[in-house]
């Protein structure tokens, strides 16, 4: 054999031994996202360009994503949970579901809108607001919904879609409002009323909004980001309004899964995902962000401009037997 091949040969077994190791030394990160698949791309695409970690995603909404944590406690696929009401993460560090994480970063966050023992951070801010079709409001001569009460009213029989409180954070959001705001008796009361206007239950929270904005049902209720996104921003027919009694809010979270075997590209995203760069796409999808100084989206309300209820976050920790409560009420 001459020298030539010889060199050839042994290039190519170089080549062949060494992109096994490349390939090795790529980070790949699992995540799992509560937020609409289009907007997580949008923030996924950006993290990979600027740290070079491979992503893989799937979508669940906050409901589904803690009974996947549960399942899944001894050995995870996922590694971290991104976005969703901080309520369900709140569930998950007391079912021993999340790995806290401090870092400088996540230190620029205000106090108020993150977990005190860093098992979670908050991204985010969103109130649940009520959104009417407006042709339906001028045909029945009817001013945009202002109470609780008025969601109650005979006029609006079928007409409502909501999420369901098992499924979606939103829909536990709203009825852990409701039992901030009226006691678990009160609001199981409610709810029975409430449910006699019901066209039907989506399983996500931003499902009620496109049925509203095109009029397959005249009211629902969503956060205000999900409704700016989906229907008021693209010019749809409908109104926003806020209970004046107040309003859930949720803190939209961050946070990395007990368990995971990719801490380091873990650690990483949640930094990236508080920093200035990133807090600042948020705007972009109707997202009031949590970091001081970030845009913030226009025509968006942000925490002082809604009267809004303050949730105990013991109602979090009872998130299972408040639950198991209403679909025994409800039998939904």
């Amino acid at each position: 054999m001459s020298y030539q091949k010889v060199a050839t040969t042994f290039w190519l077994l170089v080549f062949f031994l060494m992109v096994p190791l490349v390939q090795a030394q790529t980070p790949t990160l699992h995540i799992v996202t509560s937020l609409d698949p289009l907007e997580a791309k949008e923030y996924l695409k950006q993290f990979q360009a600027e740290t070079k970690i491979e992503v893989t995603t799937i979508r669940l909404s906050a409901g589904e994503v803690v009974a996947r944590l549960k399942a899944e406690k001894n050995n995870p696929t996922q590694s971290i949970w991104f976005g969703g009401p901080s309520l369900d993460y709140i569930a998950a560090t007391e079912g021993k579901l999340l790995e806290p994480y401090q870092s400088a970063a996540t230190q620029k966050i205000p106090e108020k809108f993150r977990d005190f023992k860093n098992f979670w951070t908050g991204i985010y801010f969103g109130s649940l607001g009520f959104i009417t079709y407006k042709p339906f409001l001028e045909k029945k001569g009817l001013q945009p919904p202002s109470s609780w009460n008025d969601l109650l009213e005979p006029i609006y029989k079928n007409e409502i879609a909501v999420a369901l409180p098992y499924t979606s954070g939103t829909g536990f959001t709203l009825y852990a409002g409701l039992v901030q705001l009226m006691g678990e008796e009160g609001a199981l009361k409610y709810w029975q009323k409430f449910d006699q206007n019901m066209r039907h239950y989506t399983q996500s929270g931003s499902g009620p909004v496109l049925e509203v904005a095109l009029g397959e049902v005249s009211a629902g209720i969503a956060f205000s980001q999900d409704i700016w996104r989906k229907a008021t921003s693209r010019g749809f027919p409908v109104l926003v309004s806020y209970p004046k009694e107040g309003t859930p809010y949720e803190i939209g979270a961050v946070a990395i899964i007990k368990g995971s075997k990719e801490k380091e590209a873990a650690q990483k995203f949640i930094d990236w995902i508080v920093s200035l760069k990133a807090q600042n796409k948020m705007h972009n999808w109707g997202r009031y962000p949590i970091l001081p100084g970030a845009i913030t989206p226009k025509g968006l309300g942000g925490p002082t401009d809604v009267k809004l209820i303050e949730i105990n976050p013991r109602l979090a920790e009872k998130r299972d037997l408040l639950l198991t409560r209403w679909r025994q009420t409800i039998k939904r």
